[in-house]
């Protein structure tokens, strides 16, 4: 195999809960993780050296150098298999940067899967694991795609409900949201620590989902998001004055907040109301559990 392509998934928080800290100051989370149909692309190509670009696209980039998450992740790879660095990566961003979509954490993961398959190489899910913790705790969960409870830095992991296929929309105001600077303002508030959420095992229809999750969950960082980026309220009050919106919620640190919906049909209605009226949004459609390749 010379060359190859790989998806790398969005992934929204449907809940994120902070039960405590460490004494090295990092939050302590419970956090129910899902995965889209929304991706980066990344273009793997064996060469003669190492290589790494970024392909034009219509969303902005705060990151192009070497120290991207793609190219440190290539990198770690062979340092870690002692292997020379002979490939070339190309990534075309679809997911925008610091959104709270995990678009870079993604990116890094699919890049270790990647290049094991490209370069076939005998990395262990453990080796992987491994390679995602020294890049950071959240790409853990990215390596295998499917829908996940995470818990402590991100780094635990265990099996999420069953549930049917979920219809949405995300939604960014293309306005930043700095991730540390969220957690900062979490850190100095009087906010009590939230309790992990104990779930079924299965949810047989969207509308169960919805009520557990807006009767027991939350996203803890929310007001402190808003607080920083005042537009981050805007879009969760647009999601929720929809009619057919069943839950409205900001994902992870933000700023990308997503609606989630009872059907198809009623999603695409919202969503064609709100791309005409917030014309200078990042507004997509987005399936959740879908299977993917």
């Amino acid at each position: 195999m010379s060359s190859l392509t790989v998806h790398a998934y969005a992934k929204i928080n449907l809940h994120l809960h902070i039960i405590g800290r460490e004494k090295n100051g990092f939050h302590l989370l419970n956090s129910w993780v899902a995965f889209t149909n929304i991706s980066d692309e990344l273009y793997l190509k064996k060469s003669a050296q190492f290589e790494f670009n970024v392909l034009e696209s219509k969303i902005k980039m705060d990151c192009l150098s070497s120290d991207n998450l793609v190219a440190r992740a290539g990198q770690l790879f062979c340092s870690y298999l002692q292997v020379p660095t002979r490939f070339q990566i190309s990534l075309l961003k679809n997911i925008p940067s610091a959104a709270g979509l995990g678009g870079g954490s993604a990116d890094a993961a699919a890049t270790l899967l990647g290049l094991n398959k490209l370069l076939g190489l005998p990395a262990t899910e453990e080796d992987l694991y491994a390679m995602a913790c020294q890049l950071g705790s959240d790409i853990i969960s990215c390596l295998k795609n499917t829908s996940t409870i995470m818990d402590g830095t991100g780094q635990i992991l265990s099996p999420a409900p069953l549930f049917p296929m979920l219809h949405g929309i995300l939604i960014n105001p293309n306005t930043p949201c700095p991730t540390p600077q969220v957690y900062g303002r979490y850190a100095s508030s009087d906010i009590v620590f939230s309790e992990p959420i104990i779930f079924p095992k299965e949810f047989k229809t969207p509308e169960t989902i919805y009520d557990f999750l807006n009767n027991y969950t939350h996203n803890d960082l929310t007001e402190a998001a808003i607080q920083l980026n005042p537009d981050i309220g805007d879009v969760i009050k647009a999601l929720k004055n929809q009619k057919n919106c069943q839950l409205a919620r900001m994902s992870g640190s933000g700023a990308t907040c997503f609606g989630l919906f009872d059907n198809q049909e009623k999603m695409i209605e919202s969503y064609d109301i709100l791309k005409v009226k917030y014309p200078n949004w990042w507004i997509k459609k987005i399936k959740i559990n879908e299977k993917k390749d």
